[in-house]
């Protein structure tokens, strides 16, 4: 570069100036650096396309696997009401086999009166969880299965 150069760019650069400052609405350092920051982001687009185009690939499997996720617990969801029903409907016809079993005067060790009562707790608390589900017959029975277990243990005359 020679002295005529940086003269040009000096006298250049006061022009710019004089027109930033004159009262006419010429905004050269203004329109400059729009253009400048206009620039640099194409440029910064430009570099991150690529990386762009993945992270949207990215965010795409990650709602994917969110679905199938949402899908999975639903099953589970599904599956697991299956078997407390199940375990229900079981608990419930063991406690009406037991009770026709006191019905009929036979008797019973006092570990069976037990394992009786708790599952007539676990299925009281399922249908107070679900009143949909059907228990008409049960709660007479289990009654009956207290008092005779209360009598029982009173006498200590289990099998």
């Amino acid at each position: 570069m020679n002295m005529k150069d940086i003269l040009a760019g000096g006298a250049l650069l006061a022009a710019l100036t004089l027109i930033q400052i004159s009262p006419i609405k010429l905004d050269p350092w203004t329109w400059l650096a729009k253009l400048a920051a206009k620039l640099a982001g194409a440029v910064g687009r430009a570099f991150n396309r690529s990386l762009m185009t993945k992270m949207t690939e990215v965010e795409q499997k990650v709602d994917g696997l969110e679905q199938k996720i949402d899908a999975v617990e639903q099953k589970v969801d599904a599956v697991q009401g299956d078997a407390q029903v199940q375990a229900a409907i079981s608990a419930r016809s063991r406690i009406l086999r037991f009770g026709d079993e006191v019905l009929h005067d036979r008797k019973h060790t006092k570990d069976h009166f037990d394992s009786v009562l708790r599952d007539a707790r676990m299925y009281e608390r399922y249908c107070a969880a679900h009143p949909e589900f059907e228990n008409g017959v049960t709660e007479p029975t289990i009654e009956r299965i207290k008092d005779v277990y209360a009598g029982r243990l009173e006498k200590n005359d289990f099998l």
